[in-house]
């Protein structure tokens, strides 16, 4: 068992007619923790229902809490629109908890540590990042999730020179004006910012790619379900990948395992569930 640190954004995803618990470093924590690893996430909450609910949910998947701080701003949320496909449309709530992470000091050492995007859009959860990369791991592990208007090109690619694993979708990699396509992008990545290990691409129904320092291009098997929901099947992606990583698998194998696991997530709705035992022994040693 490793010991994973996850920085970020815990949400409330606000459907037509329910709420789920979400955001993607939240996602990732909870699959990671289901795949055997042991997580302690850095955010904040409000003093608020969603707040105390979110806590219960932490406890249920069994992330860690003692860094995830109370403040006075509220509970993350975000209203989620599904299109026809199932993909997804965020309408992200502005000043809220996730904005004011504060600064943590972390006690004893993490193995890797893991965060995105979204939770820097304002400062003091930049310096709070920032100060976490201050700290040595053998692994860290950056997941870009692109949700506009909050999304900053030069602050992105500015992190990209702290980790040594980054994830991308597709279209992701275009907002980071490293290149024309996707794959220009990766490989680009990799010749700039010689501190990154390896590029994972995802391609939604084409599966994912990755680009290696030392093994090149790597495709995944292919897909096979039809999705009912979007949401939440990159990070599961991320985490599968990262556990399997974590416990010296080969990185081919690594990724096939991470499409297996987000191919199942896209069939149902809500970003984290209970992965059935049969799946679980195939995805994870």
């Amino acid at each position: 068992m490793k010991k994973v640190l996850v920085f970020g954004e815990i949400i409330w995803d606000v459907f037509d007619d329910k709420a789920e618990i979400g955001g993607a470093p939240f996602n990732l924590s909870a699959h990671i923790s289901s795949l055997g690893h042991s997580v302690d996430m850095v955010s904040a909450l409000g003093d608020d229902k969603l707040g105390a609910d979110a806590r219960v949910h932490l406890k249920k998947w069994g992330v860690g809490d003692k860094y995830v701080h109370t403040v006075k701003e509220p509970t993350g949320y975000c209203k989620v629109t599904l299109d026809e496909e199932g993909h997804p449309s965020y309408d992200l709530a502005s000043n809220v908890a996730y904005d004011n992470i504060p600064i943590t000091e972390p006690h004893g050492e993490y193995d890797a540590l893991a965060f995105g995007s979204l939770a820097v859009r304002e400062y003091g959860s930049y310096k709070a990042l920032k100060k976490l990369l201050e700290i040595k791991y053998k692994t860290v592990f950056y997941d870009i999730n692109v949700r506009m208007p909050h999304f900053y090109p030069e602050l992105a690619k500015e992190l990209i020179g702290y980790v040594n694993i980054l994830k991308l979708s597709r279209e992701e990699a275009l907002e980071l004006q490293l290149g024309n396509s996707a794959e220009e992008v990766c490989l680009n990545v990799l010749e700039k910012y010689k501190n990154v290990e390896l590029v994972l691409l995802t391609c939604d129904k084409d599966g994912a790619i990755l680009y290696h320092r030392e093994k090149g291009k790597i495709l995944s098997p292919m897909p096979k379900s039809k999705p009912v929901s979007t949401v939440g099947a990159g990070d599961s992606f991320s985490a599968c990948y990262l556990a399997n990583y974590l416990n010296g698998v080969d990185p081919e194998i690594c990724l096939a395992r991470a499409v297996r696991l987000s191919d199942y997530v896209i069939t149902k709705l809500g970003a984290v569930m209970e992965i059935p035992v049969e799946l679980k022994k195939t995805i994870i040693d």
